[in-house]
């Protein structure tokens, strides 16, 4: 096999967070297959990239994402560093009842989010439930599930303040 460079140059940084080095974070080169991960001193490589202006983007569960411009020039060196913010955390509410009485809460119901982290609580004697430490800016498919009836589905959007559900009737 022949491998030519001269239409290449490299990309490589770092990725950081409250200024100390990120490990295990995934740098990804949009359009293209290419993809590295971060080591303990934060760093990242890629020796070969096609020339030409490209978005880089920088994520890791527990922290916000990060998509930056660059532009790779054949046989020259490019250096994009990432410094990715922790994700805030907010909670999750509701109150589940049952249509046979939808004024009445379902103590029991376990509700579940799925999603970039999964998280599961239990109604009170009130039907109301709290989850606590959710990551913010993501989308989570909930199912709740009580004895009895037909389980819950859906999907929740999470912003970066506490969400309140509403009544969700099974």
């Amino acid at each position: 096999f022949a491998f030519v460079t001269n239409t290449m140059g490299s990309l490589s940084g770092s990725v950081t967070s409250g200024g100390q080095p990120l490990s295990g974070a995934t740098v990804t080169i949009e359009t293209t297959s290419y993809t590295a991960t971060s080591g303990t001193d934060g760093l990242y490589s890629f020796p070969f990239v096609l020339q030409g202006l490209y978005n880089v983007t920088a994520t890791k569960v527990g922290y916000e994402s990060q998509t930056l411009p660059v532009t790779i020039v054949a046989n020259q060196a490019s250096t994009l560093n990432f410094t990715l913010p922790a994700s805030s955390n907010v909670s999750v509410s509701g109150t589940v009842t049952g249509s046979d009485a939808p004024t009445t809460g379902l103590a029991g119901a376990v509700v579940s989010l799925d999603g970039i982290v999964d998280y599961q609580a239990t109604t009170n004697a009130l039907g109301q439930f709290s989850i606590a430490g959710v990551l913010s800016g993501n989308t989570y498919n909930y199912e709740i599930v009580k004895g009895g009836y037909q389980n819950l589905t859906g999907t929740v959007n999470i912003g970066t303040t506490n969400h309140n559900m509403g009544t969700l009737v099974m």
